[in-house]
């Protein structure tokens, strides 16, 4: 039987990694509703080891996985190394002696236990002495009941971790009310909505992503530009130098490296070289993820009529959290980029085939199952497939981050 995995990061208050929440399930249909969530539970627990890389998933960083009272009353959870999870408690909270116990043996141990969708109540005063998070969702929870959990939580130990955080403005607000962590997709959104100045360094980028992308390109112009752009020029030359390529001499000049690479080729890849230059003081999961997002599109192209424009869709999911790397909206980047229409139609939310491909691995990014399902389907596209595609893009991922 296929499992299917997706991960949402969890930023700290300095918006570094403090770890991820992987979210299982058994087919792009099951959404583990009105099942066994013990089972459930249980599933993911498992899963976690024992058919994935816990390292590959969470950068080496925590992995945060639910699980319901039995499963905890019940000792799976000791299967797990302490230092590698935090474990969280689901809802209904109705705490029992058995599970305050059980909740002790795992802190004695060494665990990090969390309180999800945290609400206060009298009854659950028992099991906070061994607390160490509280999960709020910010949709239901205003600033100033938040920097009243804030007040009554944090002189006990206890660190707060905001979920649905979908915009910088409520980071920063959370930020000012005491919250510890957070979780939700604010990297990927404009810090303000008003036009920013590009910084001078970030304008060089912009720069060369508009000659690389343009309908001719220019190759004479784009080599003096790049070659202004030292920090351009050393990645070019080091990939084209890469084994990946295996040329069979060395390549020292910047006009024969966009030679070499040409046409779709050279766009992907000098837009893939700027673009984490542009990011140089984002964090690195900003990175990662819109490398993983092009990735995927390249890879499914073949998989949906688009084998010839798996370049151009590298360059969608890549570009699709251009915002948050800019600090400008989508419109406004895109404006002063030339992009194929179509491909610039789903970046802004327009329906079309290259949007339907977007939204798939966004889906698959979030570990929305239904709307997953629905899109595959439309598409016959095989479930292992996207799982394949998803494992296979976070690895390459990582490797071309680190590289």
């Amino acid at each position: 039987m296929e499992r299917f995995i997706a991960r949402q990061p969890i930023f700290d208050w300095e918006k570094n990694i403090f770890g991820y929440q992987l979210l299982f399930r058994n087919s792009l249909d099951n959404y583990f509703s009105g099942c066994n969530l013990d089972e459930a539970s249980s599933e993911v627990i498992a899963n976690s080891f024992l058919l994935f890389s816990i390292e590959e998933m969470t950068d080496d960083s925590r992995a945060f996985l639910k699980a319901t009272h039995h499963t905890i009353k019940s000792g799976y959870i000791s299967a797990l190394p302490p230092q590698a999870v935090v474990i969280e408690i689901m809802q209904p909270l109705v705490p029992d002696p058995e599970l305050v116990i059980a909740c002790g043996h795992l802190k004695a141990a060494g665990y990090t236990l969390a309180l999800d969708d945290f609400i206060f109540d009298d009854n659950i005063e028992s099991l906070l002495n061994y607390i160490d998070i509280v999960k709020f969702d910010t949709t239901s929870t205003s600033l100033e009941d938040c920097q009243d959990i804030s007040d009554e939580l944090h002189p006990r130990g206890i660190k707060l971790l905001a979920t649905k955080v979908e915009s910088y403005e409520a980071f920063h607000q959370l930020q000012n009310s005491g919250v510890d962590y957070f979780q939700g997709y604010f990297f990927s959104k404009p810090t303000v909505l008003s036009r920013k100045d590009i910084p001078a360094n970030t304008m060089k980028y912009v720069q060369i992503l508009q000659q690389v992308n343009a309908p001719e390109i220019d190759y004479e112009k784009l080599a003096d530009t790049i070659q202004g752009e030292m920090s351009v020029a050393y990645k070019l030359l080091k990939l084209i130098n890469s084994a990946a390529f295996g040329l069979p001499k060395p390549v020292h000049s910047i006009k024969q490296a966009l030679a070499l690479l040409g046409g779709k080729e050279l766009r992907k890849w000098v837009s893939l070289i700027s673009m984490t230059g542009m990011a140089s003081d984002k964090p690195n999961q900003l990175v990662i993820n819109s490398l993983a997002r092009g990735k995927s599109c390249e890879l499914l192209a073949p998989h949906v009529g688009m084998v010839s424009r798996a370049p151009d869709l590298f360059l969608m999911g890549l570009f699709s959290m251009l915002d948050g790397i800019i600090d400008r909206s989508l419109n406004d980047v895109l404006n002063d980029i030339p992009f194929e229409e179509d491909l610039k139609d789903a970046l802004l939310g327009k329906p079309g085939h290259p949007r339907k491909v977007l939204d798939l691995v966004l889906a698959q990014e979030m570990g929305l199952w239904r709307v997953l399902g629905y899109i595959a389907d439309s598409l016959r596209l095989k479930e292992n497939t996207l799982q394949e595609i998803y494992i296979e893009a976070l690895k390459w991922a990582e490797e071309t981050f680190k590289a």
